[in-house]
């Protein structure tokens, strides 16, 4: 295929206002259960992605620590394009640095879903930017929670899509469309419902996930065409990301009790995603999606994913330039030969409305007439 292959990591966590342990490498090293991850064998694969992004939801921490965070563990070679932020929502985007020189067109945008539109404590930050030719996007949210209140997400997502202030405004169509690649994710609260909590907890110790893939609301509501329409989903090869009990990966706190009495029950549910979806001529593929099991900080487990995509250039490279030059030459050496063939004289070699293709003209004339008898056209 035409293009070059790009490698992109995203991460989601909702961080429960907590403070993070200092250090995350099974998030970032692809360590924990899913497609493809990393077992924890040998040595950790190299860090060797060239779009970082990492979207982080009930997140205290301000995003100029959070970036310093998270560059602490690709390394320095990594830059942040942009910083994101609405509320306790937090988005961090870097690339390479040897990319940064590619990178253009650069913009953020931010929606409030909260109370009446205006608090920030759920919507969404975003964050898109072109890698050479081709155009990237990325949506970190946080959506309404709650099993019973799938028809409040589901408008959450037509606002956000409606609010973000993204790409040419005045191109057709709304972030959904506009990008080469859009990726979503986040706390987008979906839950597993349908089912009752002792099937779903014996399903999930038993590691058979497809009972409770059936029962997602996200899948319900993309099959409905309700919100999230044309977007894709990595194999959940994974237990469900929410609700543990902070400190251990053993147990789901499941049942959450008010202190004015009464409880409340929480199915544990892939509330946390990674969504895509990219143009039908795009060409990209989804490597890697799971879970870590091993930071007990939060109710919830950090989420990744990577992805190979190709970029289109923007500009013809160095030896595409000399290829195209030497043909050119070669070309018009074969013309010149092939013209002092067909004139000898060189009468059409220069435009006769040039002083230089004038005087070619007139030497060529004289010597055609030099030792023959002129014609003198009306007397001399």
């Amino acid at each position: 295929e035409v293009g070059t292959a790009v490698s992109v990591w995203v991460g989601t966590w909702n961080m429960g206002e907590n403070e993070p342990p200092q250090r995350l490498d099974s998030w970032f090293q692809g360590r924990g259960v899913g497609a493809n991850v990393w077992d924890g064998a040998g040595y950790p694969p190299p860090f060797a992605h060239d779009i970082v992004a990492v979207g982080v939801q009930e997140c205290a921490m301000e995003k100029q620590k959070l970036a310093e965070l998270v560059r602490r563990h690709v390394g320095p070679e990594y830059e942040p394009l942009e910083l994101a932020s609405l509320w306790l929502m937090k988005l961090v985007v870097l690339v390479r640095s040897e990319h940064l020189h590619k990178i253009s067109h650069v913009q953020h945008s931010s929606v409030a879903t909260g109370i009446a539109n205006t608090l920030g404590n759920k919507g969404a930050v975003a964050v898109s930017f072109f890698f050479d030719a081709t155009s990237l996007c990325f949506v970190n949210c946080h959506l309404a929670s709650g099993a019973e209140n799938a028809h409040k997400r589901n408008q959450n997502f037509a606002d956000i899509v409606k609010g973000l202030r993204l790409g040419d405004k005045w191109a057709p169509g709304d972030v959904t469309t506009m990008f080469h690649h859009l990726f979503w994710f986040g706390d987008l609260n979906y839950r597993v419902d349908g089912l009752e909590t002792e099937e779903v907890l014996a399903r999930a110790a038993a590691r058979e996930y497809e009972p409770l893939w059936e029962a997602d609301q996200l899948r319900r509501v993309q099959e409905a065409g309700s919100a999230f329409a044309g977007f894709l989903d990595g194999p959940l090869l994974f237990p469900p990301s929410y609700r543990y009990e902070i400190g251990t990966r053993e147990r789901y706190a499941w049942k959450k009790e008010y202190k004015k009495g009464g409880f409340r029950i929480n199915n544990p549910s892939y509330t946390d995603r990674v969504l895509w979806r990219s143009f039908p001529s795009a060409k990209i593929t989804q490597t890697v999606v799971g879970c870590v099991e091993d930071v007990l900080t939060s109710d919830h487990s950090p989420v990744f994913a990577t992805f190979e995509l190709l970029v289109q250039s923007q500009f013809v490279s160095a030896s595409t330039r000399r290829s195209t030059l030497e043909h050119k030459r070669r070309g018009q050496t074969q013309q010149q030969q092939q013209q002092q063939q067909d004139d000898p004289a060189g009468l059409n070699h220069y435009p006769m409305d040039s002083s230089a293709g004038m005087e070619r003209l007139r030497a060529a004339e004289a010597a055609a007439w030099e030792g023959k008898p002129r014609r003198v056209v009306g007397g001399e």
